[in-house]
C-alpha cells in the first residue's frame, strides 16, 4: 500500500487562514506536479484533502489529472497543528492507496513518526506543492521518492 502525501501549493497572504487561495504561481506549480505525476503512473484511489481552500484546490487540480476512482474527499485531522497520531492509525488499517493533502508541520511530523517513530524529526522536508511517496510493507513504511515541482520540467 502507497500514500502520496502533499502539501499545497503556494496560497496568498491572509488573515482568514482557512479562505486563503492558492496564488497564480501556486495553482501552476501544483498543475506541473499533477501532470508529472500523472506520467509517472501515481495512482492513488482517493485523495483527501484538509478543507482549507488552499489544500482543497490543490486536491482538486491533482485530482482532475489523476482521476482517483474513489474520488476527492475532505477529511478532519489534516490541518497544520493536528496531531499526528491520529492520522498514523487511519493510515495502518489503510489498504487502499491514498493521496493526503495537506500542510507543514503536519507532514513533516507525520513522515516523521511513519519513517522514525518521532514526529519530531522529519525525514522529508515539505516544500510548497512538494510531494512525497511512502510505502507500507507490513508494519514499516519506507520512503519511495519525493519530488518538488520547483524541480520539474516547465510545462
Amino acid at each position: 500500500m502507497k500514500i502520496y502525501l502533499v502539501r499545497h501549493g503556494e496560497a496568498e497572504a491572509g488573515a482568514d487562514d482557512a479562505r486563503r487561495a492558492l496564488t497564480a504561481g501556486g495553482r501552476k506549480a501544483i498543475q506541473k506536479l499533477a501532470e508529472w505525476a500523472a506520467d509517472s503512473g501515481v495512482k492513488p484511489e482517493q485523495i483527501r484533502h484538509s478543507g482549507l481552500r488552499r489544500a482543497e484546490q490543490t486536491a482538486k487540480i491533482l485530482s482532475d489529472a489523476l482521476h482517483p476512482t474513489e474520488g476527492l474527499v475532505r477529511v478532519s485531522g489534516l490541518a497544520p497543528e493536528d496531531d499526528v497520531r491520529a492520522m498514523t492509525k487511519t493510515l495502518y488499517q489503510e489498504t487502499r492507496s491514498v493521496m493526503l493533502v495537506g500542510h507543514n508541520p503536519f507532514m513533516e511530523s507525520l513522515t516523521g513518526l511513519l519513517l522514525a517513530d518521532d514526529p519530531k524529526r522529519p525525514i522529508v522536508h515539505f516544500s510548497k506543492g512538494q510531494m512525497a511517496c511512502l510505502k507500507r510493507k507490513g508494519n514499516e513504511w519506507e520512503l519511495k521518492w519525493s519530488v518538488d515541482p520547483k524541480r520539474l520540467p516547465a510545462v
